[in-house]
C-alpha cells in the first residue's frame, strides 16, 4: 500500500541496535522520533538522519556485526 512508504530522507534511522535485520546489521527506519526512541530504550542503538548516512557510518555498522 502507498501509504506505507515514505521519502527516505524524512526518515529517522537507528543503527547498532541489537536487532538484526534479514541479512544481518541493519539501519531501521522510522518516522516518529519517538517511535525511534523508544526502540532505542528498548533495543540500544542511536538515532541518525538521513544526511548522516554515509560510507563511514555503514561500514562501521558491518564490522561491528550490530
Amino acid at each position: 500500500a502507498p501509504e506505507t512508504f515514505a521519502d527516505a530522507t524524512d526518515l529517522i534511522y537507528v543503527a547498532e541496535s541489537d536487532v538484526m535485520g534479514g541479512m544481518g546489521p541493519a539501519l531501521h527506519p522510522f518516522s516518529d522520533q519517538a517511535e525511534a526512541q523508544s526502540f532505542i530504550d528498548t533495543h540500544g542503538g542511536q538515532m541518525f538522519g538521513y544526511e548522516a548516512i554515509d560510507r563511514t557510518l555503514i561500514e562501521g555498522i558491518r564490522q561491528s556485526g550490530n
